[in-house]
């Protein structure tokens, strides 16, 4: 059986690309280090969500990090994996 690519995946290219901004490109970078080192994804997910929280309710995030945000919150955060955190 094939396993599922994770959203995680596309950090590097969030992390490359020119219209994340300053305070995103803080926090994807983090998560890239920790994914890098192995750490737990749904670990990683959450941490994300939490950080990146604060720039959604603000309006404040770019639209290649909605996207990524949505897609996170789809996949680890609440929508049938363990632990359902809710998003």
């Amino acid at each position: 059986m094939k396993r599922k690519e994770s959203v995680l995946s596309q950090l590097p290219a969030l992390i490359a690309d020119p219209t994340t901004t300053g305070p995103e490109l803080e926090i994807l970078k983090h998560a890239e280090e920790r994914r890098q080192k192995g750490n737990n994804e749904e670990g990683i997910a959450y941490e994300i969500r939490t950080g990146l929280q604060p720039l959604a309710i603000g309006r404040k995030l770019s639209p290649k990090v909605v996207d990524f945000l949505t897609q996170v919150a789809a996949q680890y955060l609440g929508m049938g994996n363990r632990g359902n955190i809710i998003f």
